[in-house]
């Protein structure tokens, strides 16, 4: 059986996963109910369901290739901070252009029941690049 570090290691791999598969359902699956995500120049998203209505047009628009690089894991107790790099690689389904963007990000990982850990809250400092 993993430890807590390993598996919020398993986890983010499984994010980077259902981003590149633009899987809406598996992505919810790691969040929990009352998470918080803070994209770049745009108000917060508060919950599953308003983050599914956020990244669901994105998902049908694009394909990509997100990789997180440089993770830096913190984990006390049933919490842990997690903060890193990463580069979203995009292409319009619509007309094949092609975008990036990259920068930073902050996740609060929380464990919940089962030893399950999901992203209660994501601050995302995109650095470069842009939408397509």
């Amino acid at each position: 059986m993993p430890n807590d570090r390993e598996s919020i290691e398993l986890r983010r791999q499984e994010w980077a996963a259902v981003v590149n598969a633009r899987d809406v359902d598996g992505y919810i699956e790691l969040l929990t109910d009352d998470v918080v995500w803070i994209p770049p120049g745009q108000p917060a998203v508060s919950g599953k369901q308003a983050f599914a209505s956020w990244v669901r047009p994105f998902f049908e628009r694009f394909s990509y290739e997100f990789v997180i690089t440089e993770p830096e894991l913190r984990v006390a107790g049933n919490w842990a901070l997690e903060r890193g790099t990463f580069e979203t690689k995009m292409k319009s389904l619509n007309d094949g252009k092609t975008g990036q963007h990259a920068g930073a990000y902050l996740v609060l990982w929380r464990k919940e029941g089962g030893g399950v850990w999901r992203i209660e809250r994501y601050v995302d400092d995109t650095r470069s690049g842009g939408d397509t």
